[in-house]
């Protein structure tokens, strides 16, 4: 058997006690359930470490954010890494760029089944499973450099964690043809890569449905493989070398999401390990919040009805994981037409939801918030029908205009001979505000409603 059989869990980004981002206006039974979202995905994270019996916990960089000074946050952090030990549970912390490796030292975090791992300055650290007879939290040794073999001191070597260049250092003369999961002896490797360089080596490839946390990535490089037998990618990590395989890389994408971008399912990945080197993942979700942004296109001739079928079908389409409690939606609504305009009326914005609510079969327990933003998109088709008209011309300079940038608006305003007065010092201080794109789409508005809108009434 060259491998030991082994379990564990990964995750990143866990920003304990750090408040989700965009949330808008929230009912007041709901407003705890989000401020305490991320210390809930963490509190659900140490449950399943415990639930499932893993031989360690693996967090993979910005556990917490330095700059929320939050006290609540570095003691539920303790607490959680406490209730492991009492699991004889170890927890490898690799900081990221919101949790630095002083801030982890200078706290009372790390307990006796903690290591903090730095990457370009430890050594690889072995993972050892104690003995029955020994200390119940396991023995951490080091890699010896000359005998290029992992020292082993007391209890039984599971695995080992490394970043990319020491992989490749301590194992330049095995290829991907040299090695494989039955022949070569353990244990199981476990790399670490940075994401900042990876993100110029790589193609993303979408995660699997069962595997939805993970997004994976494939090296694109020639150069020599080393023997890891998973990667990950440290989340903020900076200064780790790349590395050179050709290897899928893990990208666990947080316990819970953060921003109203953060769409879709959250939360850690479990790794079971076979005794021949074979990896099952699982996905096992810890977020109580879930973000989601659908986009649904309506034209001129939309029905209410047809709206509201669309919105259906789209919620119902997503799957409810265990760990979700609320759901943040927040619906784009592009196009025009009666149907878009009649929208900026609060009245029938909380009739469509209301009936969402009635319509949609989701758990007792679930809760949905429905925001609804309009994003003006017209098929502006119609103002091209003649090169020479004045609609052509304000279609075409509407595409100079779109590539305005603050820049250029900002030495437009210092060269305008409008008087130097509060007004003009006002536009120069909100220009890093404008949304071009948005301005861009409310002229496009404009030129249907100048160019199309009164042809058509003319016609008549």
């Amino acid at each position: 058997m060259p491998f030991e059989a082994l379990r564990f869990i990964h995750a990143s980004n866990l920003l304990v006690d750090h408040q989700l981002h965009d949330t808008g206006c929230i009912p007041e039974k709901l407003r705890e359930t989000i401020e305490l979202a991320t210390t809930t995905a963490f509190e659900q994270l140490v449950s399943e470490c415990i639930e499932r019996n893993v031989d360690f916990l693996l967090l993979a960089g910005n556990s917490f954010a330095l700059s929320d000074h939050s006290l609540r946050g570095r003691i539920t952090l303790t607490d959680g890494i406490a209730r492991l030990a009492a699991h004889s549970i170890q927890v490898f912390v690799v900081p990221g760029d919101s949790d630095p490796a002083v801030e982890w030292r200078s706290t009372d975090q790390l307990l006796a089944n903690a290591t903090l791992f730095l990457p370009h300055i430890d050594e690889p650290v072995a993972i050892l499973r104690a003995r029955s007879d020994s200390n119940p939290v396991a023995a951490i040794d080091q890699f010896d450099d000359q005998k290029k073999q992992l020292r082993v001191r007391d209890g039984k070597l599971i695995a080992s964690i490394r970043t990319a260049d020491q992989l490749n250092s301590a194992h330049n003369s095995i290829t991907d043809a040299d090695q494989s999961h039955s022949s070569r002896p353990g244990p199981f490797c476990i790399g670490l890569v940075d994401a900042s360089y990876s993100m110029r080596t790589i193609h993303d490839h979408q995660s699997s449905p069962e595997n939805s946390l993970n997004n994976t990535a494939r090296v694109e490089s020639q150069s020599v493989a080393g023997t890891e037998d998973y990667l990950i990618y440290v989340a903020g990590g900076a200064g780790l070398d790349p590395c050179r395989s050709r290897k899928i890389i893990r990208r666990p994408r947080g316990t819970q999401g953060i921003r109203s971008s953060d769409t879709g399912p959250r939360g850690c990945t479990l790794v079971e390990v076979t005794d021949d080197g074979s990896v099952r993942e699982t996905f096992i979700p810890t977020a109580p919040v879930r973000r989601e942004q659908p986009t649904v296109s309506i034209h001129e001739h939309t029905s209410w009805d047809r709206l509201a079928e669309l919105m259906v079908t789209t919620i119902e389409g997503w799957g409810v994981e265990s760990s979700e409690q609320v759901w943040l939606i927040q619906w784009n609504i592009r196009g025009f037409g009666p149907l878009f305009d009649s929208l900026d009326d609060t009245d029938a914005v909380n009739e469509l939801i209301e009936f969402l609510n009635e319509e949609v079969q989701l758990p007792d327990d679930l809760h949905c918030v429905h925001q609804v933003q309009r994003v003006f998109d017209a098929d502006t088709s119609d103002l091209l029908t003649d090169e020479a008209s004045f609609a052509s011309q304000y279609h075409r300079s509407l595409r100079l205009d779109k590539t305005l940038s603050r820049d250029e608006l900002d030495r437009c305003l210092e060269h305008s001979e409008l008087p130097r007065n509060p007004w003009l010092n006002r536009l120069g201080s909100v220009s890093n505000e404008l949304d071009r794109d948005a301005i861009h789409r409310h002229l496009v508005r404009k030129g249907v409603d100048w160019f199309v809108a009164d042809s058509t009434s003319a016609g008549h």
